[in-house]
């Protein structure tokens, strides 16, 4: 037995959840928001779509999830951000070429700048000739070719659980998340990650109805039924850190060990001394006429993708940091990537062992700088271990029976629930979402039957509130970072959805207003505001079903219309 538990496999399963809000300003040049979706280009899903596609070639095996949100993926493939892009891109080719001949004096800064235009060299022909500036495209294909498995999120990563009271919102929300996804990638996909691990009972009433069989929520989120069919206690990861729900929906735990390993700043890998310092960035110490050109026309510093320091230790003031060796924290990323296996292997135990590891994107690169040298070296290691990389759906074909259960109100955020998307900083905000969801539920059953220059505006008036509902904003707010442009974009999109309902009721079209609303939030061009009213109309029509009545006239039509909107 002891020989047999020896040889028996670990399944790792990691995903990996990528999501930025919409940051499309047209009306400005160098809107400096935007210059978070350069940055994680280029130090996060870049460097991780290089090293799948080079793995992928080199057919060395691996299987992970990657979850897009449907707000990164429409940027991702928007030519104004691709263009937007290839400028900053450019920009940094351009800027480490000038820090080269800055520190021809300082021979340890001058390697350090060699290397980052190296890198940057790279990365612009990855993207200009092997790619063709698509990444979805290429994430489409590693799917195809059965690398990855594809997920989707909420339509503007709302945190679910506050909006709970309204079924309108959380299913229009996982609706369009999914409908974007099969836009994008062609599919439906298997899995759904709930933003922030958010889940409530409609939330997971909403998933199934749209054909989703997986999520994945926070270990202390899963119960589990006992013989007599109650539900008894906390249901933590490991061999049994997945069970099925009554409605059919697959549950998955995070487990918190796993997870505290690789993502911990404080505890995990990341804080480790010879890796490269985050917060330093290689132009603060510059001349400012020097760096003036890769600067914010408004003087704010502008990420250079230059950083020229190391962690050296958690207790070292930022001026007192050491220079950083590239080739140590590679070499290191290696050692705790083969370390990580070996503590996956120690998880074995009798029964067939699963751990679920899901993570924001953006370590891998740009929190965690080696982290995609970090995920490299794990997934050419695990070739010689007992470790398999495996998918949430590959588990679920492995699993010939799984235990009842249920999921509980819950998150992966600070104390477990919903304490930083509630709070007094950002609270404010609900009672205006919560009023507007509600008349455009109203305004979705009235002007059910409309089309034209109405429809057009009411579409319109839907995308505005779905990014109104966007859980960045609560969290930026008690985060207490980026907090003026957090409310601005939240009164933004709050106010044009309420000129826009008011347009709609008057039947007047203002043609520049609402041209500016579609230019500057034009996310899911083929949304369907009925959506908001779909499932009243569902309710009315199951009503008169059980009164054995049929609808004619209008109500046939309404029924028609019905059910052209995603496949209701």
């Amino acid at each position: 037995m002891k020989g047999a538990a020896r040889r028996r496999p670990v399944f790792l399963s990691i995903i990996l959840h990528a999501h930025l809000p919409f940051l499309r300003q047209p009306e400005y040049e160098h809107p400096l928001e935007e210059i978070w979706f350069h940055e994680a280009m280029l130090e996060c899903y870049l460097p991780l779509a290089r090293c799948f596609r080079n793995l992928h070639r080199e057919e060395v095996p691996f299987r992970l999830a990657f979850s897009f949100s449907p707000t990164l993926s429409t940027m991702m493939r928007d030519r104004y951000f691709r263009e937007r892009f290839e400028r900053f891109l450019n920009e940094r080719v351009e800027l480490a070429e000038r820090e080269v001949e800055r520190f021809w004096a300082i021979p340890a800064l001058q390697r350090l700048a060699c290397f980052y235009h190296r890198r940057f060299l790279k990365l612009k022909r990855f993207w200009e000739e092997e790619i063709g500036g698509d990444i979805i495209s290429l994430f489409r294909e590693l799917e195809e070719e059965g690398r990855l498995e594809l997920m989707t999120t909420a339509a503007t990563h709302a945190y679910l659980p506050v909006f709970d009271v309204e079924e309108s919102t959380v299913e229009a929300q996982v609706k369009i998340g999914v409908e974007s996804h099969r836009q994008h990638f062609g599919r439906i996909p298997p899995g759904f990650w709930l933003p922030e691990c958010g889940y409530t009972r409609n939330a997971e009433r909403a998933l199934v109805e749209a054909g989703i069989r997986y999520t994945v929520l926070d270990f202390h989120g899963l119960r589990r039924y006992g013989e007599r069919g109650r539900c008894e206690g906390a249901w933590g990861p490991g061999p049994a850190g997945l069970m099925v729900s009554k409605s059919g929906l697959y549950l998955f735990g995070r487990d918190p060990d796993a997870s505290r390993l690789v993502w911990s700043a404080r505890d995990g890998y990341p804080a480790d001394g010879v890796y490269r310092e985050f917060h330093r960035d290689g132009l603060e110490e510059a001349e400012f006429g020097y760096a003036r050109p890769y600067r914010h026309p408004l003087g704010s510093g502008v990420p250079s993708g230059m950083k020229y320091h190391r962690v050296t230790s958690l207790e070292t003031p930022l001026r007192k940091k050491e220079i950083y060796d590239p080739g140590e924290a590679e070499k290191k990323a290696r050692e705790h990537a083969r370390a990580f296996l070996k503590w996956c292997e120690r998880r074995r135990g009798e029964r067939e062992t699963g751990i679920v590891v899901p993570f924001d994107a953006e370590l891998f690169g740009h929190w965690w700088y080696e982290g995609p040298e970090f995920l490299e070296s794990l997934i050419r290691e695990a070739r010689e271990s007992v470790v398999r990389l495996r998918t949430p759906g590959d588990l679920l074909k492995r699993k010939k029976r799984v235990e009842k259960g249920e999921g509980v109100f819950s998150s992966w955020g600070n104390h477990g629930f919903s304490s930083v998307w509630l709070d007094p900083s950002n609270d404010w905000i609900y009672p205006e979402l919560h009023r507007a969801s509600e008349a455009m539920r109203s305004a979705a059953l009235r002007f059910w039957e409309e089309g034209g220059d109405r429809e057009r505006i009411l579409n319109q008036a839907v995308r505005e509130l779905l990014l109104a509902q966007a859980s960045d904003w609560p969290f930026m707010m008690k985060a207490g970072t980026t907090v003026g442009y957090a409310r601005t974009r939240f009164l933004r999109h709050i106010e044009r959805f309420w000129k826009l309902l008011a347009m709609a009721e008057s039947g007047e079209t203002e043609e520049a207003f609402l041209r500016d609303c579609e230019d500057g939030g034009s996310v899911f061009p083929w949304i369907d505001f009925r959506i908001f009213g779909l499932r009243n109309m569902r309710k009315g029509r199951e009503r008169q079903k059980a009164k054995g009545k049929r609808q004619k006239g209008k109500g046939k039509r309404q029924k028609e219309k019905g059910n052209r909107i995603f496949g209701a």
